[in-house]
């Protein structure tokens, strides 16, 4: 699984995404975790979920799919 954070001005943290296997495609992580910090203070709760999310990602699944740039991240 492939985790990001996007750059955001409503927090330092910024926003969780799922990254996909080849780095193009992402899908926010919210509401299951807000931030990277966030996921991992809850970690055994979101991870089964990030994992879906991932393996949707990297089939073509995911409905929320964006193409990410790294100047974002």
């Amino acid at each position: 699984m492939k985790l990001g954070t996007l750059k955001s001005a409503n927090s330092l943290d910024g926003e969780l995404i799922v990254v996909s296997r080849d780095l193009k495609n992402a899908v926010k992580a919210q509401p299951l975790a807000s931030s990277l910090r966030d996921a991992l203070e809850k970690w055994s709760l979101v991870r089964p979920q990030l994992q879906k999310i991932y393996e949707d990602l990297n089939q073509g699944k995911a409905k929320d799919a964006f193409p990410i740039e790294e100047k974002n991240l």
